[in-house]
């Protein structure tokens, strides 16, 4: 089992439950691992560490002027030894 979301649902539905239930599972954790994220920056797990990196913003020349440009933060895992 991958812990990708169709991995952990595939997970969910050999254990018993509907694909529909499943589902709902997955996204409520999905939601919760979020708002956790958000609010605190990092999660401890039993097996390792999810950290929210907020990248710089960048700086770009366009039509003559400089313009930031800002990304998307990125969730970074570091697998617990």
């Amino acid at each position: 089992m991958t812990l990708t979301r169709s991995g952990l649902r595939a997970g969910l539905q050999l254990e018993g439950f509907s694909y529909r239930e499943a589902r709902q599972i997955v996204g409520a954790l999905f939601d919760i691992l979020t708002d956790t994220l958000k609010k605190k920056g990092s999660i401890e797990l039993p097996f390792g560490t999810l950290t929210l990196l907020q990248p710089k913003p960048k700086r770009q020349y366009r039509l003559d002027k400089i313009v930031r440009t800002y990304t998307k933060p990125k969730v970074h895992f570091r697998r617990k030894d």
